[in-house]
């Protein structure tokens, strides 16, 4: 807490670092609610304390986790993990997740104060195995992807960073029992197993005065992915996002975020990797429609999502009239698409507007949503209401 402060001791008062450092302890995500207060020193009215009470989020060196999705149904995790180990800041984490298509199993490390200056380094050991033949709507094909990686970050100024990580990949690629024409020609023309050495770079801007509750400032991201030549598959993915918060009359807040992403395959490779390929629909991005619903499909009219992502999403958030600290309401519009530039049909955006409630619960954090699709076709699959529910114990 102490290194996120800008209000330095024995300086000149300053609101303006006061409200800067209480907004830096709240972008943590460690806590619950911040609270300062600057009481006068007795015998000393020049001078004042600076008095800071948190309310640490629920964790614990052994976590597991429940929860359920209409995305991806019921879904487990367990973990000996701390994002704040031992009041640090360090990251630690030996963590799996298993759910309906995916399992997922992580060893990580992260220093986010590797420098005096706010330099992080950064470790990760994972396996994650994604079987989409398990899904009835999905392409069928399964993935195991084992990674060693490593990332730095460096702060840029009070509101921006820039990192680096690379990654280095062992995966095998297998058809699903009812494989499409475009999977079968995929595994003819790229095989069954790739090695991949990956360079990723990001630049994050994040001026909001909460990383869980946000009324004003904004979030930025540039994101660029490649692997490196002479790799088995070589290909590339950038993608830019932009969410901001506005305070309206009283305690209204109005939102808007927008997000682009692109990617393709380069030197010998035929296309961008079914496995990168982007997804949209469902509770995170176009409610209404279901999870992975909207985009390309296959020869069997699967989805097999695409290389272009669209998707933007207006937000007018009001306050609860219980729980107003954890709690909101929420009216929606949402836009998007998921496109093969090869193949562009901008026919295929889907919109949809709703209401929904968003609450940090005791249990975990939970999202409601009423939605209705405003576009739709004879293939795409309607969901009105979609939530998702998570818990630690």
């Amino acid at each position: 807490v102490r290194r996120e402060f800008r209000q330095m001791e024995s300086a000149w008062f300053s609101s303006e670092k006061l409200k800067l450092s209480k907004e830096r302890v709240n972008r943590t995500g460690y806590f619950q609610k911040v609270n300062v207060a600057t009481p006068t020193v007795p015998g000393q009215p020049d001078q004042v304390d600076v008095n800071v009470d948190l309310e640490e989020l629920p964790a614990g060196q052994l976590v597991a986790g429940l929860g359920y999705s209409q995305a991806d149904g019921v879904a487990f995790n367990a973990s000996i993990s701390q994002d704040n180990f031992i009041g640090t800041g360090k990251k630690v984490s030996l963590a799996f997740k298993t759910a309906s298509a995916q399992k997922d199993y992580t060893v990580a490390y992260t220093n986010p104060y590797y420098t005096v200056d706010g330099v992080s380094r950064g470790f990760t050991f994972s396996h994650k195995s994604t079987d989409f033949d398990s899904l009835d709507s999905t392409a069928s094909y399964k993935i195991d992807d084992t990674i060693l990686g490593v990332n730095f970050g460096i702060p840029l100024t009070e509101f921006n960073r820039f990192s680096f990580q690379s990654n280095l990949h062992f995966s095998d690629f297998e058809k699903g029992t009812s494989p499409s024409d475009e999977i079968t020609a995929w595994q003819d023309a790229e095989g069954t197993s790739y090695t991949n050495l990956d360079v990723a770079f990001n630049w994050t801007s994040d001026d909001r005065d909460s990383a869980l509750m946000p009324t004003s400032g904004s979030v930025s991201r540039l994101s660029a992915e490649s692997t490196i030549p002479g790799s088995s598959l070589e290909y590339f993915k950038a993608s830019a996002k932009h969410r901001r918060y506005w305070p309206m009359y009283g305690d209204l807040v109005f939102s808007l975020n927008g997000e682009v992403g692109y990617g393709d395959s380069y030197g010998g490779t035929s296309k961008l990797p079914f496995y990168e390929n982007y997804y949209v629909g469902g509770p995170s991005s176009i409610r209404g429609y279901a999870a992975r619903s909207i985009g390309p499909r296959d020869s069997r009219n699967e989805i097999l999502g695409g290389n272009f992502k669209l998707l933007t999403n207006a937000e007018f958030y009001v306050p609860s009239p219980v729980y107003a600290d954890t709690m909101r309401l929420v009216a929606f519009a949402d836009a998007g698409t998921v496109m093969d530039t090869n193949d562009v049909d901008w026919n295929e955006l889907r919109y949809s507007t709703g209401i929904g409630l968003a609450w940090m619960s005791p249990v975990g954090p939970l999202t409601l949503s009423y939605a209705k699709g405003l576009k739709e076709d004879s293939l795409d699959e309607l969901e009105s209401f979609q939530f998702t529910l998570g818990t630690v114990f």
